[in-house]
């Protein structure tokens, strides 16, 4: 129902709901209304996803200076989104939907509020960018610009993961995704030392 916007049929979701057409209707006044809510219900709930892995970890992390620990919960942050097909898959689909396909698929009103829902996710990722540099374990720089590019990067790996089938070692998703954030965060100015020790750190979360 939820992988491509024509398969978001309003009498299809109604009837799951206990709802007639007219009564989802009086609540969303049109088909684009109604995936624009769902996408941000979506975003909203994997936000408070990585709110909830971030708490954890910050309890469970060992004796790390802040400059391995900051760095560990950006690793953290890429591996929970390798993650989010298997454990949110309706909620992956639509945020697949909203990134995935070039087109314009909703009216400039209605995908507004999908991009402050978006950008309230990028901007708590690019706050822990943000400690990253603090601590010196970054580079100075734009630190939205790199959580987006954390975002597109990884939600790609994903999207290459359906190819594991023919392939398990060269489109392992989870492997993909570590090697691509260790690469950033050096690149970013991150010490070799400190990756490995963030590594090692998020072992089992």
């Amino acid at each position: 129902l939820l992988h491509r916007q024509a398969e978001i049929r309003p009498c299809r979701l109604a009837a799951q709901l206990d709802y007639t057409k007219g009564a989802l209707y009086r609540y969303f006044p049109s088909k684009d209304a109604l995936i624009a809510a769902l996408q941000v219900s979506s975003l909203a709930r994997v936000h408070n996803r990585f709110e909830d892995s971030w708490a954890h970890a910050g309890r469970s992390l060992g004796p790390l200076d802040e400059r391995a620990n900051s760095l560990a919960m950006i690793l953290l942050t890429t591996r929970l989104y390798g993650r989010l097909e298997a454990e949110l898959p309706a909620d992956f689909a639509l945020i697949r939907l909203a990134v995935g396909d070039p087109r314009h698929l909703l009216s400039n009103q209605e995908v507004s509020a999908v991009m402050e829902q978006m950008l309230v996710l990028i901007n708590a990722v690019a706050a822990l960018i943000c400690r990253a540099v603090k601590s010196g374990a970054l580079r100075e720089g734009d630190s939205t610009q790199r959580a987006v590019l954390l975002w597109a990067s990884a939600h790609g790996n994903v999207l290459t993961g359906k190819f594991s089938r023919y392939n398990k070692d060269l489109f392992d998703t989870q492997r993909l995704i570590e090697s691509l954030t260790r690469n950033l965060l050096s690149g970013w100015g991150a010490l070799n030392e400190d990756i490995v020790a963030a590594t090692n750190s998020i072992k089992g979360l």
